[in-house]
């Protein structure tokens, strides 16, 4: 839930404006609590202090939290594609290869495909993947889906960006990785200048999921 809400908020700002340890901070308190699952901001700036050098404090992440639920227009409420694929996996009777499914929708989220395409649409791509993976022969059962033409497209763009994410992802280095994060610019917190978060003014651009 947090990571699409960090997808959302940087689909309409700048990362050049917003530092992401702070965004990503704040995305992590916010999801903690509509999931009803609450973490405490201290908990989460030892953790982002562990692996990043980030200046940001709990006030930080408490003053950003509104600041995070105005730019999203309080949708909050996220649907993610597990749930039918749990489903969809019963159905075509690869409950053995549930994992491998749940892994490709855990990766899914190093995308943007959460932007752009429905949860079930991801689902259906991470069962078909799964089941190459385990040499079962999909084709009979996604006959037996009730789709429209471009539904079928859409899970092959799916399928297609999770194969070049593991491309990409395999000739990378993880000194390659630092480096890319470093290029990072400092920024001070969002309330830093003001003493209140301020109020962005996104273009009139709506993503459709």
């Amino acid at each position: 839930t947090a990571t699409v809400y960090l997808a959302r908020f940087y689909y309409f700002n700048s990362y050049r404006d917003f530092h992401p340890h702070l965004i990503a901070a704040t995305a992590i308190y916010l999801a903690s609590k509509v999931e009803e699952s609450p973490v405490q901001p201290k908990n989460i700036v030892t953790a982002i202090r562990e692996i990043a050098k980030s200046p940001y404090g709990v006030n930080d992440i408490v003053d950003g939290e509104y600041f995070l639920m105005e730019e999203l227009h309080f949708n909050l409420v996220i649907f993610h594609p597990y749930r039918p694929m749990e489903q969809y996996m019963a159905d075509a009777k690869l409950t053995h290869a549930v994992q491998t499914a749940w892994h490709l929708i855990d990766d899914s989220y190093r995308l943007d495909l959460c932007l752009y395409y429905a949860p079930h649409m991801i689902a259906i791509a991470a069962v078909m993947m799964a089941g190459v993976y385990h040499d079962t022969d999909m084709h009979a059962w996604l006959r037996g889906l009730s789709f429209k033409p471009e539904h079928r497209h859409h899970i092959k763009e799916i399928q297609e960006q999770l194969l070049e994410l593991y491309e990409d992802y395999s000739h990378l280095e993880h000194d390659e990785i630092r480096q890319i994060l470093e290029k990072l610019p400092p920024l001070p917190p969002i309330n830093a200048n003001q003493g209140q978060s301020p109020v962005m003014s996104p273009p009139a651009v709506h993503t459709p999921y």
